[in-house]
């Protein structure tokens, strides 16, 4: 949910904000939100320097994928972008085995099946309606 929120603020936002604005004041909102939340879940000590590597290669690496998304939504309707976010899920799945030798269990597998079903059939049924809105403006 939070996902789907952070997209559609990023589309409406890239409509007429400069792409680095829309990615600075996404970063500072993410990360003033998560900060928040940091005294309740981190009970561990202070990151190994392997790990804030890792943490700050996953932000840099983050932002970069998130200007890419600003930029595709100034190009392209979001019903045409939506589809190839599902790749996300994709992706995830392999990282997941390659590194750590984890699939999702079949509930979750079921899920991600209805999710991008149901993404593919809203894209596609988008351009089969605007196809008939078509045939009808030349038949008319």
């Amino acid at each position: 949910m939070v996902f789907a929120l952070m997209q559609m603020l990023t589309r409406r936002i890239a409509a007429h904000d400069a792409p680095m604005t829309t990615l600075i004041q996404s970063g500072f909102t993410g990360a003033a939100l998560t900060t928040l939340l940091v005294p309740f879940f981190w009970f561990d000590a202070a990151p190994t320097p392997l790990q804030a590597l890792l943490l700050l290669s996953t932000g840099i690496t983050g932002s970069i994928g998130h200007y890419f998304v600003i930029r595709a939504f100034q190009y392209a309707d979001a019903s045409f972008l939506s589809p190839f976010l599902y790749l996300q899920i994709l992706s995830a799945t392999a990282i997941g085995y390659l590194a750590f030798g984890q699939l999702p269990d079949w509930i979750t597998a079921l899920g991600v099946a209805v999710i991008c079903m149901g993404g593919l059939c809203v894209a596609g049924g988008e351009s089969a309606l605007r196809a008939v809105a078509r045939r009808l403006a030349h038949a008319g």
